[in-house]
């Protein structure tokens, strides 16, 4: 591959596209747009506020912004230490707003629970029960379900060109109660007529409907994955398993979903023996 003597970011870009763990279809789709402007500019010489003032804009979500920036300054790092280049990025992200922490008390639960339809309960306990994402609970077919072990298997793909990864997910005999087993190709969460859930905000309306019945406000469907992690983090179960039944890699960004409640701080800390 010919590069260019003054090492410019497309030179960098075209190393990184190309390495051996090739980069997700996003993020190749982010270095491309940031070839598109600065493909010409020297690796040595590229301004990192030029490229802060290129990608913060009113105009789209501060999430974007910081997985746009994240998949640049992740590229140009590995190129520069590939190509020789005595820089490092450290970009500025904008700041986004405080991951969103509601999680559902033990008696809530039992009110949405007890306010959905009897078509509905299979869904919304798959929910509550095994902490699926909304997405993973609209998208199991029976195929993916173990008989003799109790056990349904999901998979993640991250990006494009990302690996998957499976993980099990027992489930629950609350849960396994209201279960039918279809045919293998058949979803095994449905809507009243025993169809598909055709799309997320569909499911979101039935659910919507739930919770307002239930007078449990201000509750999505993804609060019932972060209640499933606090109730075993609880429970005393540890964190690995916790994060191994919700398929996340990160203890960090299990934090986000199990927290801790006050009232179970204080207990903690007045464990303490008197020492004075």
């Amino acid at each position: 591959m010919k590069l260019s003597k003054r090492r410019t970011v497309e030179d960098a870009a075209k190393l990184w596209i190309v390495r051996p763990d090739r980069p997700a279809g996003t993020s190749e789709r982010y270095v491309t747009g940031f070839v598109d402007q600065f493909g010409g500019e020297s690796l040595d010489e590229i301004d990192e506020a030029d490229i802060y003032a290129a990608y913060v804009t009113d105009t789209k979500k501060v999430s974007t912004m910081r997985r746009e920036i994240g998949a640049v300054q992740s590229m140009l790092n590995w190129s520069c230490k590939v190509l020789g280049i005595q820089r490092t990025f450290n970009l500025e992200k904008p700041k986004g707003a405080q991951p969103r922490l509601r999680f559902l008390e033990e008696d809530e639960v039992r009110k949405v629970i007890a306010a959905t339809p009897e078509w509905m309960k299979p869904s919304v306990l798959a929910l509550f029960y095994m902490g699926l994402r909304r997405g993973e609970m609209i998208g199991a077919k029976w195929l993916q379900f173990d008989d003799r072990k109790g056990e349904l298997t999901l998979s993640t793909r991250k990006g494009g060109h990302g690996r998957v990864r499976y993980r099990r997910v027992p489930v629950h005999p609350v849960l396994g109660k209201y279960l039918t087993k279809g045919r293998a190709d058949q979803p095994m969460f449905t809507k009243e007529d025993g169809s598909a859930w055709g799309s997320g905000p569909e499911f979101n309306r039935a659910w919507d409907k739930v919770v307002e019945a239930a007078g449990v406000p201000d509750v999505t469907p993804h609060d019932a994955r972060r209640t499933f992690a606090s109730m075993l983090l609880e429970r005393d179960v540890d964190l690995r398993t916790i994060a191994d039944l919700l398929g996340h890699t990160s203890l960090t960004l299990l934090m986000v979903y199990a927290q801790v409640k006050g009232y179970r701080r204080t207990e903690t800390v007045n464990l303490m023996p008197d020492l004075t």
